[in-house]
């Protein structure tokens, strides 16, 4: 910071100055939110400092004035990135095995455009391709089931994530030996 004239002062016949904080960006030490001084800041406000916040785990010191890491809070953050992390996995491995049985009903001839509709019109009434849609819709549930159970022990950290693919290996094939004639 530069220094800006503040005052004269009539009985010393000085010039006196001040430090200019126009632009200088300090830190609330209650939670890290920045503030832009102004020109018309002639001190850095109490409650803040010149130091940068290194991230939400980090506590302010007033007496080492400095910011401490809080470990109990950097654990806490660590385990919500992770488990945001968890969940955009799991996000893509349900869309993976929609997209896998989107296939199967693909290579059924049953239509690929919102398979599922396309199998409860096939199986909700007489056509040659009930058998299929029929079959075809229980194996669907028995997959979903699957993956819910899956996900469960998942959450509850009795399972760890699978990739995408392996989830997709573990998804029993559609035998056609499920279809009654």
């Amino acid at each position: 910071a530069g220094k800006l004239i503040d005052r004269f002062k009539v009985d010393s016949g000085e010039w006196l100055y001040r430090d200019d904080y126009a632009g200088v960006v300090v830190y609330s030490t209650a939670d890290g939110s920045p503030l832009t001084l102004t020109a018309a800041d002639k001190v850095i406000p109490d409650g803040y400092t010149t130091k940068q916040r290194p991230s939400d785990a980090y506590n302010w010191d007033a007496k080492k004035q400095d910011w401490m890491l809080n470990a109990a809070k950097q654990a806490e953050l660590d385990a919500q990135i992770a488990q945001a992390a968890g969940m955009r996995k799991l996000a893509e491995i349900e869309q993976a095995i929609h997209h896998h049985l989107e296939q199967v009903v693909a290579e059924l001839g049953l239509g690929v455009e919102s398979g599922d509709k396309l199998i409860s019109l096939y199986a909700g009434y007489d056509n040659p391709l009930r058998p299929y849609a029929e079959a075809f819709g229980k194996h669907r549930a028995q997959v979903w089931v699957m993956a819910k159970q899956d996900k469960d022990l998942i959450l509850a950290g009795k399972k760890p994530i699978p990739t995408v693919e392996d989830a997709v290996a573990a998804i029993p094939p559609f035998a056609m030996t499920e279809i009654k004639s």
